[in-house]
């Protein structure tokens, strides 16, 4: 049994290490030669090929069919070998001829989802499915009519998150050996023997192709190696983690590919921030903005690598352990990211979340005060119903106008001229009056109506809000005395000087 697996390693070690020479040498084809160095745009940077991905595709198929070549000299495969990994390699086909189109003469990203919905869709058919989640500690939940698209998206979505990542030198191939290792240990963890002959084949070619892609590399991956193992990566991650029953350890698929998960996430909530195609390209992602921060490639490759190999071993912690000790792991790697997320972001320099943040606490800030106004106004309503003088509903809005958050707010005629008492030393050239007609007496020629004044400051819109919400109220309240009443305390008079009871003073807020 532990021959067949090594027999896959070292041959697709094998092949790969020989065919990555004879393609660094051979091709000259300009769509398959990129810039490499740390800034590639510049013009004298070397050219280097890209098509790495095809050395790393043909060693793995290679190493899997020479373990199953075996199997005729004796040797004793387990049957699900046989029924799974033929299978993925076929469904990978079509995902590693889309790659290899797209390096060639580029594929719209339209075309290219489609065939990857296509290559997912081959992969469900051919058994891998995504029907019963299960989260710690023991929570098992059944997708149903969920399943399909739900397996779609993770083998898209893994699949072109490794894609992402592929930026600087050897990132995307250390990611892979991670995510392959966390594949072998959780399929023998969980004895899902079947996936372990292709990963492990999968593994001696990337290993070989590493040390050809560390930096400065002297090949790169390419979309058809990109593709095509993120897909491998995708189907392996549920299959490795798959129990008997079928249900599927969310923890490992996830953690296994953390990085290149996270990385893809936050580069699309950058690109809808910025109202732009999600499928535009830049050099703005994690690793680049940790080249950027003045680390190397093999540091900022380094650090990462760190990070994934630390979610990975999570990964297998959550497959190995017992239930309980489960429900740990989730909570630790939930509070690791969330603070790495949060201090993150803002050490990245990545400004289009911290002026989200900013503008999502301004809206509640903003929210909670207008609750709050609103509160304040319906209670000074009531209060206002059941004024039993014209004084003292006029008090009553006097004593209101701070905790309303304007500076005055009274009764009087519309001709009416008052000196302001202003509390806290506010200036009055900064304020704006509103007159909110409450009642005409029709007791002057001109008109000279009562209104509802409220004083506020310019840059606040309180003073408007607080004239339209109470006004109605005040209105009623008056309404209901003699007006006769209303007009002896407001006397129609065109004078600058008020009398005494209508000069407002300070008062205490509202309760």
């Amino acid at each position: 049994m532990l021959l067949i697996p090594v027999v896959a390693f070292s041959i697709a070690f094998a092949v790969t290490a020989v065919l990555l020479p004879v393609i660094a040498k051979r091709v000259r084809v300009r769509p398959l030669l990129h810039r490499s160095g740390d800034d590639h745009r510049r013009a004298d940077a070397p050219l280097v090929p890209r098509i790495g991905g095809v050395a790393v595709v043909a060693g793995t198929v290679m190493g899997v069919l020479a373990a199953l070549v075996m199997r005729g000299a004796g040797a004793a495969v387990p049957t699900d070998w046989l029924n799974f990994a033929p299978l993925l390699v076929l469904a990978g086909a079509l995902v590693f001829a889309l790659g290899l189109v797209d390096d060639l003469r580029g594929v719209r990203p339209s075309g290219k989802l489609v065939v990857q919905l296509i290559a997912a869709t081959l992969a469900w058919y051919a058994g891998v499915r995504i029907e019963t989640v299960v989260f710690p500690p023991d929570i098992t939940l059944s997708t149903g009519p969920l399943a399909f698209p739900l397996t779609v998206l993770w083998l898209v979505g893994a699949s072109n998150a490794l894609n992402l990542v592929d930026g600087i030198d050897g990132l995307a191939a250390l990611e892979t050996v991670i995510a392959l290792c966390c594949i072998i240990g959780a399929a023998l963890a969980l004895n899902n023997s079947g996936v372990v002959l292709l990963a492990v084949a999968m593994l001696g070619a990337t290993l070989a192709f590493l040390r050809a892609n560390w930096h400065p590399a002297s090949i790169f991956l390419g979309d058809s190696g990109s593709l095509a193992i993120g897909f491998v990566l995708a189907v392996g991650t549920v299959e490795s983690a798959r129990r008997t029953n079928g249900a599927v350890l969310f923890m490992v698929p996830f953690l296994a590919l953390a990085y290149p998960i996270l990385d893809t996430f936050i580069a699309m909530m950058r690109r809808w921030l910025r109202a732009e195609p999600l499928s535009r390209a830049d050099g703005r992602h994690v690793h680049h903005q940790l080249v950027a921060l003045g680390y190397t490639q093999p540091e900022a490759v380094r650090a990462l690598g760190l990070f994934s190999a630390s979610m990975a071993a999570l990964a297998l912690a959550v497959a190995f352990a017992r239930p309980a000790v489960s429900i740990v792991v989730a909570l630790a790697v939930l509070a690791t990211l969330m603070a790495l997320v949060a201090w993150g972001l803002r050490w990245l320099q990545y400004d289009e979340f911290s002026e989200a943040g900013a503008a999502m606490l301004s809206v509640a800030r903003k929210g909670r005060n207008r609750l709050r106004f609103s509160i304040l106004a319906r209670e000074l309503e009531r209060r206002i119903a059941d004024a039993d003088s014209v004084a003292t509903l006029d008090t009553m809005l006097g004593e209101a106008a701070p905790a309303l958050g304007v500076a005055y707010m009274r009764i009087c005629r519309e001709s009416a001229r008052r000196r302001l008492a202003l509390a806290d030393g506010a200036d009055a050239s900064s304020l704006y009056r509103v007159d909110m007609p409450v009642l005409d007496l029709h007791d002057a020629e001109p008109p000279d109506p009562v209104v509802l004044r409220v004083y506020g400051s310019l840059p606040s819109a309180h003073a408007e809000r607080a004239a339209h919400l109470i006004a109605p109220a005040v209105r009623l309240r008056l309404e209901g005395w003699p007006r006769e009443l209303v007009s002896g305390y407001l006397p129609h008079q065109r004078s600058d000087r008020p009398r005494a009871a209508q000069v407002p003073s300070p008062a205490p807020a509202l309760p």
